[in-house]
């Protein structure tokens, strides 16, 4: 008996050590260690002047702005698609904000790493040269497809092809960038990628107006942050950042009138800008802390379309990332 009350008083002392360690080893280094892509415009890329920007940049930016008070304080690491989810394992990252497809192999198999929830809706389809004429997926046929390797478009294609009972190759390469090329080179007729990923493949080929996106989605590719798993009060202030963009849009905040809007008598808003309840105690944060997020990164919105949508060279639709009230999937938790 003795020994089973000494066990439980290690782990729950082991838990209680472990339970704050993220949010507090960020706090003592002064900044969030933030896994990205090697470079997918968008997404994660290095401009012109020499800085990181991209829709996943700004998770990371507002992560830090809420932990720190200060969305600047970020380290950004790029991380090859072969080692992002070992970074996650060997601590060398806070969070990996890498438009990483949820998926069910990588929740369950990857041990002590954690989802937390949907960032980005994101589908499969192909790129095509608009010399093939080919207007429609199901048209596709006895194509060779460049892709990489671990993608999960070799899953996508073979699913895609055995139901269509029609043939394809696939060409994997090392990462993105070379595939990229190869497809531009003409040693490939397609390429197999996220919707978004397309859009910015597109926008670095030789000559983009020669290449079309084709409408139809072949499979779902939900994106989504991942953390350590064993980190619980990490994990419920990176879920609760993603949160406070989709709510601040459907509460009709935004970093321009947030301001005046803190004086607003609405429940939701009181409490999203720190007026009213403790949710930044409950965090270990400030109370103020989705005030310093909308404020210095944007709302849901903001962060979209500057990257992806219409302020952007990509002009992506929303679709599926719109609000559920405008006919989207977007949905806030409640704050309450």
């Amino acid at each position: 008996m003795k020994i089973i009350v000494i066990v439980i008083t290690i782990l729950f002392v082991s838990f209680s050590a472990n339970a704050n360690e993220t949010r507090e080893e960020i706090i003592k280094r002064g900044f969030v260690n933030c896994g990205v892509s090697e470079g997918v415009v968008g997404f994660s890329s290095i401009n012109e002047s020499k800085q990181w920007v991209g829709i996943d940049v700004d998770f990371c930016r507002a992560v830090a702005a809420a932990v720190l008070n200060d969305a600047t304080k970020v380290k950004f690491i790029p991380v090859s698609q072969r080692d992002r989810l070992e970074v996650v394992r060997g601590k060398q990252v806070d969070l990996l904000s890498r438009n990483l497809t949820w998926t069910f192999n990588r929740e369950v198999d990857t041990g002590n790493h954690a989802f937390v929830r949907i960032s980005y809706y994101d589908g499969d389809t192909f790129m095509i040269r608009k010399s093939s004429k080919i207007t429609s997926i199901y048209q596709l046929d006895n194509i060779s497809i460049c892709t990489t390797i671990g993608a999960t478009s070799e899953v996508t294609a073979r699913d895609f092809f055995k139901k269509q009972n029609k043939k394809h190759s696939l060409i994997a390469f090392k990462d993105w960038e070379e595939a990229t090329n190869a497809y531009d080179e003409g040693r490939c007729d397609a390429m197999l990628s996220d919707v978004s990923f397309l859009y910015s493949f597109k926008s670095k080929l030789k000559k983009p107006e020669d290449h079309v996106v084709l409408k139809e989605i072949v499979s779902k590719q939900p994106t989504a942050i991942l953390v350590r798993y064993n980190d619980k009060n990490w994990y419920n202030i990176v879920t609760w950042v993603i949160n406070s963009l989709i709510l601040a849009e459907e509460s009709g905040v935004n970093s321009k009138n947030i301001d005046s809007m803190s004086s607003s008598e609405d429940p939701e808003i009181k409490k999203l800008v720190g007026k009213e309840g403790e949710f930044g105690k409950k965090l270990g944060l400030s109370n103020d802390w989705a005030y310093n997020v909308i404020k210095q990164v944007g709302n849901y919105e903001e962060i979209f379309e500057r990257n992806l949508g219409s302020k952007s060279n990509l002009k992506i639709e929303r679709g599926y990332n719109k609000l559920w009230t405008k006919g989207g999937l977007m949905y806030s938790i409640p704050l309450r």
